[in-house]
């Protein structure tokens, strides 16, 4: 009694997003389905029958990968989201089925993605592959790794003013000094530089995902609900 169907309906997303994924605010509804300069998503919903009702879904954006040097057209699958009450395998299956067959059918040429714990186990079941990579992150607060570590209440606050202070004082970037033909600029936009630049260094990668001033515009300052910052090094 549950069939998938290929058909993109606003309300119907948001609902599961409330449902499953509470964290989306709406807004970010416009900006990955419909602004993509890639173009729009595909999205595939889970249709109870007998409810008459949708009980999930996954979708799969569009994103441009250069592989030695030549355009690809990747999927990333994202969204992936079932009702409480229907997590049994059947609808979460055919549901990363029917993504499979989007890919097949030539609009796309592989997918790829960051599944949760949860939704991992499914992703393989169905024929994915495991890839190690690793994530580089810099903190700037006790808070991004506190509540993993430390103690509730006072004792937490206690220790990260301590840590955010050997965060501030001690960073390892303090032992460098940045040389005197190099400048930093604050741009506003991603302007043309950014497309020279990424020309050229694309070029240096096997696999990399395109990082061009139109890309950028869009994954960042056109990011309906945070505000980035654009820092760019100047060879003066």
């Amino acid at each position: 009694f549950i069939i998938v169907l290929s058909y993109i309906n606003k309300q119907y997303i948001i609902t599961l997003w409330k449902r499953n994924l509470q964290r989306l605010p709406e807004e970010k509804y416009r900006w990955i389905y419909e602004e993509n300069p890639y173009g729009q998503a595909t999205c595939l919903l889970a249709k109870d029958m007998k409810q008459d009702s949708i009980v999930g879904a996954i979708a799969l954006f569009p994103r441009r990968v250069l592989i030695n040097g030549k355009n690809h057209m990747a999927a990333l699958s994202g969204d992936f989201a079932v009702n409480k009450e229907h997590r049994v395998l059947v609808p979460a299956l055919l549901l990363q089925n029917a993504a499979i067959s989007k890919c097949n059918e030539g609009q796309f040429e592989f997918s790829y993605g960051i599944p949760n714990e949860e939704s991992k186990s499914i992703s393989l079941s169905v024929g994915s592959k495991e890839l190690n990579y690793n994530m580089f992150v810099k903190p700037l607060k006790a808070e991004y790794k506190s509540k993993k570590y430390l103690p509730p209440a006072t004792y937490t606050k206690k220790f990260s003013k301590i840590i955010d202070f050997g965060l501030k004082v001690f960073p390892k970037e303090n032992r460098y000094r940045r040389p005197s033909y190099i400048s930093v600029e604050m741009p506003d936009t991603f302007d043309e530089r950014f497309d020279a630049f990424w020309s050229k260094v694309s070029q240096q990668f096997r696999i990399i995902f395109e990082r061009n001033a139109r890309f950028l515009t869009w994954r960042y300052k056109q990011f309906p609900y945070k505000n980035y910052e654009i820092f760019l090094l100047v060879n003066d």
